[in-house]
């Protein structure tokens, strides 16, 4: 018995990370970090019924690594925010007082004092006023579906964000008041578009976790010095929320956390996180105003615009802005972080390319010191990083998008029956359907041609390590000539590397072979970790891996189809 107590205790990890709670009478473990709590049975029933704290949640959403979709919550709060803006508004508190809680009824912002309470207040009574003009005086409907569709666009954003909560959270919404800091980290439209000292390091500890890196690895060192302002910038990099990285750097080597901290923090100089709000704001406009200029068009010689008339336009212009405008935002913001995703990856490629390349972004580091083994298992981290940064925003950008997927197909299913003449709209009609129809299918497109490109990159990787791998191959077969007869390599490149060598190895032969096997193996395992993801981590909807062959394949078969379909308009008439 005090045998297996002392093995135990040795459980313990260092500077008491880890604290077991033990039973002393079949020592189960029911408390234990996340990062050992899969070597156990599951108990968690048990603590189902504990306060849930702030300070908990955060220390599960600091071992939260991997981001899960949760249907059942987007569906609960998709019915919620529904409900709210379309019938119920502040009636909600009532019906909904005792369960799920007003807790939960606050902290959605469905009543209080708060900025987005006024606003979605205004969109619920914007709707009613607009729902009640259209369904018992105009008796057109056209225009109320438009504000619906509007404002179904932005219930599906906001519940995007609660499919991606862990139960635990989910139960903090529903039980404590949150600070309005504590709700605005989970917005996608604050800390993480600012990219906040936070978010850098948790999003690159929650990154390192799910791949099973070791942390301590996470640091670079470069074959050349960096430059002056560069090196202060980096070190200025600030990376609060959780100091001990365990990462020891020498005077020449730099922690990842900081040097990826700096790429993000200049990308968001570059491309300022504002970039796309006029541009959202513009087609919010767009979209509003498109069914009232029809309608105006369309029925002025029809119909004399009374008082009322003003309100129900100037209500519907509003509230189709403002939920359009949160729609519009996501969709942009999916483009800005594939934008981010694309700047990380090639400053990572800029780091392991040895052939001069020039790409659409400027390299903001030198070449790594790829003599150095750390320096390229930091490399793989980079790597993987640049893939998945952001798991859980990134989950409810690509969750939206699958959604409108749906409705991007439903369009081409509509376009086609219109076509066929097996649905017939007047022109007010058919300029609100087009009018939807170009704005999604642009969206979408654009997004898949993202996602494309991204799977694309997967060939660049290779083909930089491919590059590593044959110089050191080359130093491989000439080691002789270059130790024993001392000659020097024509190749710049050749000469650097081999000088870096030399400092290390003392020309002993033996040392050179191997330590040039050990590179060789650091490089096939990066291509064996690079050729695992291309296969399991690829950009995929619906399960389908998106790339540009398969993008090329569908336009050419929808252009078929309409092509048919057309014909067959065109001999009926």
């Amino acid at each position: 018995m005090e045998e297996q107590q002392v093995q135990v205790q040795q459980l313990r990890s260092f500077k008491g990370r880890i604290s077991l709670i033990i039973d002393d009478q079949n020592f189960q473990a029911n408390n234990v970090e996340d990062e050992e709590k899969y070597l156990y049975e599951d108990r968690s029933w048990e603590n189902q019924f504990n306060d849930i704290t702030i300070e908990g949640i955060r220390k599960d959403e600091l071992q939260r690594y991997k981001a899960e979709w949760n249907w059942g919550l987007f569906f609960e709060f998709l019915f919620y925010h529904l409900c709210y803006y379309i019938f119920l508004g502040p009636l909600m508190n009532l019906i909904f007082w005792y369960k799920p809680g007003m807790t939960l009824m606050r902290n959605m912002k469905f009543y209080g004092f708060a900025e987005t309470t006024g606003l979605q207040t205004i969109i619920w009574v914007t709707s009613v006023v607009n729902g009640w003009f259209y369904l018992f005086f105009t008796g057109k409907y056209e225009e109320i579906v438009l504000l619906w569709y509007a404002i179904s666009f932005r219930a599906v954003v906001i519940a995007a964000k609660y499919a991606t909560f862990t139960e635990q959270k989910i139960k903090l919404y529903k039980t404590v008041e949150l600070e309005t800091k504590t709700f605005r980290f989970d917005l996608m439209m604050f800390d993480w578009r600012f990219q906040s000292s936070q978010i850098l390091f948790l999003e690159q500890y929650r990154s390192l976790k799910r791949n099973q890196f070791e942390i301590s690895q996470y640091k670079f060192e470069f074959i050349v010095p960096l430059h002056q302002e560069t090196m202060k910038k980096i070190k200025e990099t600030e990376i609060t929320y959780f100091n001990d990285m365990g990462i020891i750097t020498q005077p020449n080597e730099y922690s990842g956390y900081q040097v990826i901290g700096f790429l993000i923090k200049k990308f968001q100089e570059i491309y300022h996180e504002d970039s796309f709000m006029l541009q959202s704001s513009i087609e919010s406009v767009i979209i509003s105003l498109v069914p009232l200029a029809a309608n105006l068009y369309f029925y002025i010689n029809e119909v004399t615009l009374g008082p009322l008339d003003y309100i129900r336009i100037i209500t519907n212009f509003i509230s189709t802005y403002n939920s359009m405008m949160g729609a519009y935002i996501f969709f942009h913001m999916g483009f800005y972080d594939f934008k981010r995703k694309f700047f990380l990856t090639y400053q990572c490629l800029y780091m392991i390319k040895l052939i001069p390349h020039k790409y659409e972004y400027p390299k903001l580091v030198p070449t790594l010191n790829i003599n150095n083994k750390e320096s390229l298992q930091a490399w793989a981290m980079f790597r993987s990083l640049t893939a998945d940064y952001g798991q859980c925003f990134n989950l409810r950008t690509q969750g939206f998008y699958s959604l409108v997927f749906l409705g991007f197909i439903f369009l081409i299913i509509m376009s086609l029956l219109i076509i066929l003449d097996y649905v017939v709209l007047n022109q007010f009609q058919l300029i609100l359907f087009c009018s939807i129809a170009i704005y999604i299918l642009a969206f979408m497109s654009y997004y898949l041609y993202l996602g494309a490109k991204f799977n694309s990159l997967f060939q660049e990787y290779e083909m930089a390590l491919q590059e590593v791998k044959s110089i050191y191959l080359d130093f491989l077969r000439m080691k002789e000539s270059y130790i024993l007869q001392n000659i020097e390599p024509q190749s710049y490149l050749h000469k650097n590397f081999l000088n870096f060598l030399k400092k290390s190895i003392n020309n002993d032969l033996t040392k050179m072979d191997s330590q040039i096997q050990d590179i060789i193996q650091e490089v096939d395992d990066n291509l064996r970790m690079l050729e695992n993801d291309q296969r399991n981590h690829p950009f995929r909807l619906y399960g389908i891996t998106i790339t540009f062959n398969l993008l090329k394949s569908a336009v050419v078969g929808l252009s078929t189809i309409y092509s048919y379909a057309i014909q067959q308009r065109t001999m009926f008439t």
